[in-house]
Formats: C-alpha cells, sequence, structure tokens
C-alpha cells in the first residue's frame, strides 16, 4: 500500500506528466512542477496481485490491444497508491493522469482540460490540430465531437513504449468529461494505450449506463475491485513505520476497526502511542474518530497555519493560495503552506494564474469545515464574497446566509439565467435551487425549485433530478410539475409513472389553460405509447400536442417529426411528407436549425420508395450530427441511413453506419435507440454470412425489446426474420414473427417495405408447409403494397407469390408472377431484392426445363449478390448453376480484393483525399487506429504510396 509523499523531480521526468500523492492522512492532487512541499516516506505493502494485473494489461497494450482498467474502492482503500506504485515500475512510459472533483462535477470538461494541460506540458505539438482541446471544449459542445479530438490526443501519446492514461475519482467527473472519454476508450482498437480508471464502489452510476455496460461487457475492459489490507499486511505496514511493538492481537483489533482501510489504519497509527494500541482490551474499544485526529493535529500546528487551513475549508478546498492568504490574513502564507503540507493537510499546484492549494483528502476538509461555529462559518463565509469576487462570491453568499434574502435571491436568478444561455444547464439548476433555499415560502419559491428541477431533466442529470423529486412532489400540482417529473419517469425507465404523470399534466393544461406545458405533456406522452406499441393512441396524443401548440414553441419541431415518423410507419407517406412542405427541396437548404425536421422527412421519404431523396436528407443529417450539431434526435438518422443504403447497395456504408448507430446510443445511453441500432447492423451482417456479429447483433436487439417492448419488439423482429432468412433457418424466422406478434397493434405498422419480419414470416410458412396461413398473411400483405406502391414491398411480394405458387406445383403460374415482379424491379435501385428475385424465378424456370432461361436469370442473380458480397445468397446461386451443369462467371466482385471491411472503409476515405487524422473522425476512430488498417491495406493490395492507393481505388 502507498502512503507516500509526492516522489522527487527525479522521479517524474521526460514523459511523465502529472503526479499525484498521498500526504500523511490521504491523497493530494496537483501538476508535477514548481516548489516542492516537504513529505513524510514512502510506503507500499500488499498488492501484489493487482500490481501484476496492470502489468500484464500494459504488456497487452504494448502487444496493439488497449486495455482499460477500472479500479474500484472505498475512500482510502489505496487506488491511487496501487495505481502510482505501478507507475513508479514502468520507467519511461508516458503518462497523462487527471482526476474528478467533488466541488467541480459542474464544470464542463475539466477533466478533459486536465488531460490536454498534461499533454501540452509535455510537447508543445501535442494539441495541434485540435480545436476543441487547444483552447477549452466550450460549454454545450457536443461530448462525441470532444471524444474524436480526445482519442486523437490519446493516440498521440504512443511511441515506442504504450501510453498510460490515469483517471482518478471518476465517480466525479463532470458529466461532459466522462461520456467524451467513454467515446474515446470505446474506439481504442489497434492503439497501444492502457486507460486506469480509479472511483468509488458506487462506480459510474452517476455517469449513466454506458459506463456500466462498458466496464462489464467490452472485451478491452476489466475491473480491479480493492479490499482491505489484510492482518498480515497491517502487521507489515505497522513494521515499515517503525511500530515494532505493536502486538498481533493489537494488529488484529486495527484490522477489525478499520476494515484493513490503509488510510484509517495509518491516521490511527500516526495518533495512538504503542500503549494504547496495546491496551486493547479496554482504551482501544472505542478510539477517537478520524475527525477528532484530524483536528487533534489541526490544534498542534500554529495559529497561521491553523487559520490558513480553515480559509480553504471555507473556500470549498481546492483554491488560489493568494484567496486563502486574504482570508485568513496570513502574513507568511508561503511558510504557512509548507508546514501544512508537512503535517498532511494541504498541497500545492502551480498554475499559469498562481498556486493554488488544495486538501490532501476530502475528508480532511470535511472535518476541518464541520468544526466550524456556525457564526464563525457565516463570518468567514461573508468575508469570502468579499475576497474572491463574482460569480464565486455568490456561493459564499449563499452559505453565510440565514433566512430569507431577497436581494441574494434575485443575484443567484441572475446567474442562473446567464449559464442557462450559456448552455451550462446544471449550473443554472444549482444556482435556483440555491435562490429558492433563501426565497420565503410561497409560490415565488415553489417556481424557483420547479425551474431548477426542469433544467436538471433537461440535462438528463437523472440521478440530481431524483434527489430533488421529493420536494417537486410536494409543489401544487400544475401541467408543468407533473410534465417534468413525467420525463424523469420515461428517463428513469418507470413508464407506469410517467404515463399517469404526463396525463396529470394533460388534464392540469385543460383545467388551467396552460396550453404549451400540455402541449409538451402530449408529446412526450404519445412517444411514450408510440414506443410501448399503443400506436393509435400514441398517434392521438400527438395530434392533440401540434393542435395544442402555434409552432412557435421549441418543442413544436420535434412532435411534428414524431408524428411524421408515426404516419409514415402506418403506412400514410402522404401526410408524413405534409408535415415538411415548409421545408425547401434541396437537402442543403434546410438550415441546420431544422435538421430534425431535415432527417425525418428523410425517413418519410424512404418509406415512400423514394431512395435516394431520403439518402440525401439522411445523409446530409448524419453529416451534421458528426460535426458536432445538437439536436433531439440524434439516433434515428444513422439508423434509417443504414436502411437506405442497405436498399440502394451501398453495403460497406450501411455496415459502417449501422455499427456507429449502435456505438454512439450506447455512449449516449439511448436504450431506446439500442433495439432500432442493432436491428439496423444486423442487415449486412446477416446477408454477407457474417453470423456471429449479425447473431450478437440480434440477441442485443431481443434483449433491448424484452425491457421496452413495442416498436423496439417489431425490430428485434425484423432483425431475427433477416438473419434466419439469410441462413435459410425457417424456424428463425417463425421466432422472429412470434417475437413481433406479442405486440398487440402490430399490424397497425405498416412499412412492408423496411420491417423484414412479415415478408420472412411468409416465406417461413412456405418452407414448413403451412401454406394456408401463408396464402391468408400473403393476401393482406399483397393488398397493403399495391396500396402503397413501394416498389420494395411490390417486390417481396411478387417473390412470395411466386414461392407459393411454386410450393402448390402451380409453375406456370409462378413464372408469371416472378416475370412481372422482374419487370417491376427494372430500373428500381434495389439490387438485393432484384438479386432474391431473380434467384426464384431461376429455379423457377429450372423445374420448367427451360434451362436457357434459368442460367440467364441465376446468373444475373449471383452477379449482383457478388457485387455486394451477399455470400449465403452467393452460394445459394452457385448451387442452382452446379444443377445446371454450369460453373459461375468469374469476377463480378467490385471489392478491393482480400480487404476488411474496415480496412476497405479506411482505404477509400484515404483515398479520397482524406488525411489519417479526417478519415479517424469520419469514422470515430483513432488516428492510429487508421494507420495500422491503412498498413494493413497497403501490404494485401501491394501498393506503397497513397498516390498508388488512389489510382486503384478509382480504377475499381
Amino acid at each position: 500500500m502507498l502512503l507516500p509523499a509526492k516522489p522527487s523531480e527525479s522521479d517524474y521526468t521526460g514523459t511523465r506528466l502529472v503526479a499525484k500523492d498521498l500526504a500523511l492522512l490521504g491523497r493530494g492532487y496537483g501538476m508535477y512542477s514548481g516548489r516542492q512541499l516537504a513529505r513524510p516516506a514512502r510506503i507500499f505493502v500488499g498488492r501484489l496481485p493487482e500490481l501484476n494485473t496492470l502489468t500484464v494489461a500494459l504488456a497487452s497494450a504494448q502487444a496493439g490491444e488497449p486495455q482499460v482498467v477500472l479500479v474500484q474502492g472505498e475512500a482510502g482503500i489505496g487506488k491511487s497508491s496501487l495505481i502510482f506504485e505501478f507507475l513508479d515500475g514502468q520507467r519511461g512510459v508516458p503518462a497523462i493522469i487527471a482526476s474528478g472533483e467533488a466541488s467541480e462535477a459542474a464544470l464542463s470538461y475539466g477533466v478533459v482540460r486536465q488531460l490536454a494541460a498534461g499533454a501540452a506540458a509535455a510537447s508543445p505539438g501535442a494539441l495541434a490540430g485540435l480545436e476543441l482541446l487547444s483552447h477549452g471544449p466550450p460549454v454545450g459542445a457536443d461530448p462525441l465531437v470532444v471524444g474524436v479530438e480526445l482519442l486523437a490526443l490519446i493516440s498521440s501519446l504512443q511511441g515506442k513504449e504504450a501510453a498510460v492514461v490515469v483517471i482518478e475519482d471518476l465517480q466525479w467527473a463532470d458529466l461532459p468529461s466522462a461520456r467524451a472519454l467513454l467515446f474515446a476508450c470505446r474506439r481504442l482498437a489497434a492503439d497501444r494505450v492502457l486507460v486506469v480508471l480509479s472511483c468509488r464502489p458506487e462506480g459510474t452510476s452517476q455517469l449513466g449506463e454506458g459506463w456500466a455496460r462498458f466496464v462489464s461487457g467490452d472485451r478491452r475492459a476489466s475491473r480491479q475491485m480493492l479490499s482491505g489490507l489484510d492482518v498480515e499486511e497491517l502487521g507489515l505496514l505497522c513494521r515499515r513505520l517503525g511500530r515494532t511493538g505493536i502486538s498481533d492481537r493489537a494488529v488484529r483489533r486495527l484490522a477489525d476497526y478499520t476494515g484493513g482501510n490503509p488510510l484509517l489504519a495509518r491516521a490511527l497509527l500516526a495518533e495512538l502511542p504503542d500503549d494504547a494500541l496495546k491496551a486493547a482490551d479496554g482504551s482501544f474499544r472505542a478510539p477517537r474518530s478520524l475527525a477528532a485526529l484530524i483536528l487533534a493535529r489541526l490544534a498542534a500546528l500554529p495559529q497561521p497555519v491553523r487559520d490558513l487551513v480553515v480559509a480553504v475549508s471555507v473556500l470549498g478546498g481546492h483554491c488560489a493560495l493568494a484567496d486563502a492568504a486574504a482570508l485568513s490574513s496570513t502574513a507568511d502564507p508561503a511558510t504557512a503552506l509548507d508546514e501544512a503540507g508537512r503535517a498532511g493537510f494541504l498541497t500545492e499546484q502551480s498554475t499559469m494564474s498562481g498556486p493554488v492549494v488544495s486538501f490532501a483528502h476530502l475528508l480532511i476538509r470535511q472535518a476541518v469545515y464541520d468544526d466550524l461555529r456556525p457564526e464563525q462559518r457565516r463570518r468567514l463565509h461573508l468575508h469570502a464574497a468579499a475576497v474572491v469576487g463574482s460569480p464565486a462570491a455568490l456561493a459564499h453568499r449563499a452559505a453565510a446566509a440565514v433566512g430569507p434574502d431577497p436581494e441574494l435571491a434575485a443575484d443567484l436568478c441572475v446567474a442562473a439565467g446567464i449559464a442557462a444561455d450559456t448552455g451550462n444547464l446544471l449550473l443554472a439548476a444549482g444556482y435556483l435551487q440555491q435562490a429558492a433555499a433563501v426565497t420565503e415560502r410561497g409560490p415565488v419559491r415553489g417556481e424557483r425549485m420547479l425551474l431548477a428541477f426542469e433544467l436538471q431533466v433537461q440535462a438528463a442529470d437523472v440521478s440530481a433530478a431524483e434527489a430533488a423529486r421529493p420536494a417537486v412532489e410536494q409543489l401544487p400540482a400544475s401541467t408543468r410539475r407533473d410534465t417534468a417529473l413525467g420525463q424523469l419517469a420515461v428517463l428513469s425507465a418507470r413508464p407506469w409513472d410517467a404515463d399517469t404523470l404526463l396525463r396529470a399534466a394533460w388534464d392540469a393544461r385543460d383545467q388551467l389553460g396552460q396550453g404549451d406545458g400540455g402541449g409538451q405533456a402530449a408529446l412526450w406522452l404519445g412517444q411514450l405509447l408510440g414506443m410501448s406499441g399503443a400506436f393509435g393512441e400514441g398517434a392521438m396524443w400527438l395530434d392533440r400536442a401540434l393542435g395544442s401548440g402555434t409552432g412557435s414553441e421549441p418543442w413544436y419541431d420535434a412532435a411534428r417529426c414524431i408524428r411524421s415518423f408515426a404516419f409514415a410507419l402506418s403506412g400514410d407517406t402522404v401526410h408524413a411528407l405534409g408535415l415538411f412542405r415548409d421545408l425547401p427541396g434541396p437537402a442543403a437548404s434546410v438550415p441546420a436549425g431544422r435538421t430534425d425536421a431535415l432527417a425525418y422527412r428523410g425517413v418519410a421519404r424512404l418509406c415512400a420508395g423514394d431512395l435516394h431523396a431520403a439518402a440525401e436528407d439522411l445523409s446530409l443529417a448524419v453529416h451534421r450530427i458528426s460535426a458536432g450539431l445538437q439536436v433531439q434526435f440524434p439516433g434515428p438518422p444513422l439508423g434509417f441511413l443504414t436502411d437506405a443504403e442497405f436498399r440502394l447497395g451501398y453495403w460497406d456504408d450501411a455496415q459502417g453506419h449501422a455499427e456507429l448507430a449502435v456505438s454512439l446510443a450506447r455512449d449516449a445511453d439511448r436504450d431506446y435507440d439500442l433495439a432500432f441500432a442493432h436491428s439496423a447492423a444486423v442487415l449486412v451482417a446477416a446477408c454477407r454470412g457474417d453470423w456471429t456479429d449479425a447473431d450478437a447483433h440480434a440477441r442485443a436487439a431481443e434483449q433491448s425489446a424484452r425491457i421496452l417492448g413495442g416498436l423496439a419488439s417489431i425490430c428485434a423482429a425484423s432483425a431475427r426474420g433477416i438473419l434466419g432468412f439469410a441462413r435459410d433457418n425457417p424456424q428463425e424466422a417463425l421466432r422472429g414473427a412470434a417475437l413481433a406478434l406479442t405486440v398487440p397493434q402490430a399490424e397497425e405498422v405498416d412499412c412492408p417495405g423496411a420491417l423484414w419480419w412479415r415478408p420472412a414470416q411468409i416465406w417461413a410458412l412456405i418452407r414448413t408447409g403451412q401454406l394456408d396461413e401463408a396464402e391468408a398473411i400473403l393476401a393482406a400483405f399483397e393488398s397493403r403494397a399495391a396500396a402503397r406502391g413501394e416498389p420494395g414491398a411490390l417486390i417481396h411480394a411478387a417473390c412470395l407469390r411466386g414461392t407459393l405458387a411454386m410450393a402448390c406445383g402451380d409453375l406456370g403460374q409462378a413464372s408469371r408472377v416472378l416475370q412481372a415482379g422482374r419487370r417491376t424491379a427494372l430500373g428500381v435501385p434495389l439490387p438485393f431484392h432484384r438479386g432474391v428475385l431473380d434467384l426464384q424465378h431461376g429455379r423457377c424456370l429450372a423445374l420448367l426445363q427451360r434451362r436457357s432461361a434459368a442460367i440467364d436469370a441465376v446468373r444475373a442473380a449471383h452477379d449482383g449478390f457478388s457485387g455486394l458480397q451477399a455470400r449465403p445468397f452467393m452460394q445459394a446461386s452457385e448451387s442452382e448453376l452446379d444443377a445446371l451443369g454450369l460453373r459461375p462467371r468469374p469476377g463480378g466482385d467490385p471489392e478491393l480484393p482480400g480487404l476488411t471491411a474496415q480496412e476497405l472503409r479506411v482505404a477509400r476515405l484515404v483515398a479520397s483525399g482524406l488525411s489519417n487524422r479526417q478519415a479517424a473522425a469520419q469514422l470515430y476512430l483513432s488516428p492510429k487506429t487508421v494507420e495500422y488498417h491503412l498498413a494493413h491495406a497497403f501490404t494485401k493490395l501491394g501498393v506503397h504510396s497513397r498516390h498508388q492507393l488512389t489510382t486503384l481505388v478509382r480504377g475499381r
């Protein structure tokens, strides 16, 4: 266990950028630069298995397999000690270190800024080309866009040695930094990088489910749970500290009392003499608390040192030395700080704006601050308000307030408005909560509490909003209150509560005439019902939302998008498109602020069969979102773009976008998007015979469906259906259909060209001899397809009708239907649909003994499947050609030979003129990973330059 001083300057040179330390009573933070504070000797005991785990992880990273290790344990258990003992044994390994801080959790991108500063301190050019990191990401910056730059920065650290990135106290990281870091960790592929994280036992619960899923389910991630030191290790700790006279029994009692926590154990060892420890039968039974030990040590210090420590506690535990000196009236703050450092209370950090001091451990600050008398605390906070100035003074004025203070409340509300205008919703909510606390009981206080709660919900800070919920529930019922509580219930996965609250919000609107709030409640209720499978009722509520607004409300465009989606899925693409009549025709002319509307117009066009226009809308929406534009619905554009590209035959692009849709849904904890994203990811994987990937995505979609039901179940059913069709497994396709039919209103989702579960069900019924049931379902399917006129649905219907006629022995009718279907497919950009139809027609012609026509049809199918690399269907067409006495023609494969899908995507982007960094940004990979794939592509293709690669790709 490490119980050290900060290492000497000779311990951290070169690429070791930031050093952390444990003071006598805890851990301190600081950039390793400037004047060093005196520290006790370093001591480390135990933890050999954990050290070995980290060493093995570093070796894997060195071999090009990036690793992420989460070290978990309670405060003082030795997480930092373990990490820095490990780093001490890895000389020459570059490392950057940052930490979360409870008091800075609302400071957007605080942790990211620490990492950027650490990298820049080691290499002035580290941030070149990284615009956001160079200047510090602004409040409101998209974490995914920041994550792209963070990924590039982390990747750039590696050289001959693997690089190490350490984030301590992850549970206190600001949410934007946590999301950006998760984004980067998910995309480490060929990078020689080890990421070591530490956090409390509660883990990453406040950071969203994405971190929990990553740590527990990603192959790169592992977890180290630290428990207390055992009796033998505690005995060794005592001897290392020179306490050789302590009996084994006393050590066991020490272990029982502290739970083996080295922080508590060393605090006790520092305070209690041997006699007190030996008297375990009596006085050691109830020793003083850690706080008493800390305060006793503080009392032994000279008055100026005590005053400085108290001042730092009042200033929040982390402040400028000049402010602490002014608050404490310390004449010689440098000398006082040295002594406080030697006593293990404070640490120093050199910054561009001067020295900053912090407590070595949160427990120390809490003990010092809690010991202040109320009048002393109030007096110091009032003085601190004058010292630090605006806006930090507001927090001190609030801490000093006793009872209502209208002037302070007004100032806090002004600060909240400024914070909200700059996008810092959580800071604004904090100001409003403080304003409510100094406001007299009554409507004004309730309004401020409610507005703070609404901002927390809007920022999706579920833990903060849940903490405030009991107080908000005590406010008078209103549309706004119940709408906000209903939104929180949706975010917290409490659909029954959400339904009740949102209906109550609408009822309150009817009674009180609160139109805006009622419309927003109707929007959320319509979305909730639609997602849960009550499509008709959901559409009704969406109509109410639109009818209650004027079009100028912030939520109105979102309601229009969701209503359009409901129209499109029900087969009414005319009304779906009609909601976007005000949009310019060309996608590029649609303003950025209407990108959600652009995306959902693309969805409506997709359901109408206008594939190229749909792809144009959806591609631009995806491009804007990837560039950092924040929209209401970032998930659907990628999933529907995947569907459009799959149908158009752009399967490499479709596969890349589908995987990205899954990844981004996980990163942002958008659980409602996961079923659709995983379902989209099955399309190309299944039809290319990548069974492992396809099945994994199908199972993930089904897992999401078990939780969410409704539309998620229909998406999962479609995924399982097309996988069964591709594997020629009718039972699997029927399992998918059974899942869709668990949704009571599944028949109201009438988009036969987009959802595969119904065509797959009909095909499976025919394959299993259930012809009467197949006939009944097919007749209804044909009717809907004819009414819609969507080419994909018409081709499905023709192929299935011909297949059923073949199964019934009516080959003449089958041939006529399939031939008519082929005429429908002429000129339609649906290569996979056309290939399936050609293959089935060829089989029918072969049975009719029309060998020459059969060969032409099957060859056409094989050529189409080859162009898509649809391997299971290529094999099926090759089997038919074998039966006809022929082999397929050579060629027909336009892909660059031997490349993996990722290598192919990288090669095409580089050949288009993009740099490695630009290609990495588009693919959400690190530049090092792009470099890795590009090197493999060069080797496989036998080229040696980007020019040769460009020539080869364009020649294809």
